[in-house]
């Protein structure tokens, strides 16, 4: 019998997850669906994509809106020992700066 959560079920989520961080288009009006619905599975997603990409984020403490970059969708992720801008690029490797 599989385990609750096989690596494909992971994926299926994280992906779900993820289409909380791009622009929804609603009658014609682009809305953004903010992470401020539920922190932790942006936490979450983020850290992940950035640990898929080779980056080093053991635990995650925090991930907010990047406030300089307004126009556009630019995360601040602090893990234990580094933090990152990460902007995700839809269908694309995510753009990631490690920031001191």
């Amino acid at each position: 019998m599989d385990a609750p959560f096989n690596r494909r079920s992971i994926h299926h989520i994280a992906g779900a997850a993820a289409l909380l961080l791009y622009p929804i288009e609603n009658a014609g009006h682009s809305t953004m669906a903010h992470a401020k619905s539920d922190p932790k599975i942006s936490l979450t997603v983020i850290a992940a994509q950035v640990r898929k990409q080779g980056f080093v984020c053991d635990e995650p403490q925090s991930v907010e809106r990047d406030a300089l970059r307004s126009s556009d969708i630019v995360w601040l992720l602090k893990c234990k020992s580094t933090a990152y801008r990460v902007r995700p690029i839809p269908s694309r490797a995510w753009k990631i700066e490690r920031i001191d």
